[in-house]
């Protein structure tokens, strides 16, 4: 959430950087019973396998348009709080009917693979490892968060160490860089007003990519048959 409010970033993808592995390494496994493991595989599976489905970025986000918009927080909470019980709800209800129709996917559906997957083979104490790790990350999160604000205009930002060492910012990078390039040149040369004149170009092109995507993903669903997406890995609908 923070990385969203404080850089912006597109997409934030930090895989198996979740509360469970590092509970993991720090606790250990042996210590962690079968049922513990399962819950802590299902629960955090979905949210931090990736992050990228968090729900805090957005509801923040829409907290900042209310609050710019000056309309009341108390009414947009209870919206918030009630789209999230009602998507708890019909996200379960409809992976189990998933599960049933075409099978429970191996390591996502499967509660024994994904116990597996929390649990290794050979139960073991504290990663020290992993702990030292974690904590090399963390020293240079802090150092380059400490020059950012002692050097302003300091080119690495410690939201761009992160997302860059792992997976999802390999598929849209070149993308920023365009995105940079353009921004600094209207903002060099058109000032402030080219700035606001551009960021409207940009939702213009948010939104006609998402009511593309809405339009085609309609189609394929009623037609069974996949079509353009937005998704890089799997259409998930009829013949690829």
């Amino acid at each position: 959430t923070r990385m969203r409010a404080q850089l912006g970033p597109p997409a934030h993808e930090f895989a198996y950087f979740g509360p469970n592995q590092l509970l993991m390494n720090f606790y250990g496994t042996n210590n962690i019973s079968d049922k513990t493991g399962a819950w802590l595989g299902s629960l955090f599976l979905g949210i931090n396998r990736l992050s990228r489905s968090h729900c805090m970025p957005p509801q923040l986000e829409a907290m900042k348009m209310a609050d710019d918009a000056k309309l009341k927080q108390g009414p947009l909470f209870g919206l918030l709080a009630l789209s999230l019980c009602l998507g708890m709800f019909l996200s379960c209800m409809w992976f189990v009917q998933k599960g049933y129709v075409r099978g429970a996917d191996q390591g996502w559906g499967d509660p024994i693979a994904i116990l597996n997957g929390v649990r290794p083979p050979n139960d073991s104490g504290t990663n020290w490892s992993g702990v030292g790790v974690v904590g090399v990350g963390f020293s240079v999160v802090m150092l380059l968060d400490y020059l950012r604000f002692q050097f302003p205009g300091f080119v690495l930002h410690p939201v761009g160490y992160a997302l860059s060492m792992n997976f999802g910012v390999d598929y849209f990078w070149f993308g920023l860089v365009v995105a940079l390039l353009v921004k600094t040149f209207v903002q060099r040369y058109y000032g402030l007003a080219g700035y606001k004149q551009l960021r409207n170009v940009a939702f213009g092109v948010l939104i006609a990519e998402y009511s593309a995507e809405a339009i085609w993903a309609i189609y394929s669903m009623i037609t069974r048959n996949s079509s353009y997406t937005i998704g890089f890995n799997d259409r998930g609908i009829g013949s690829q």
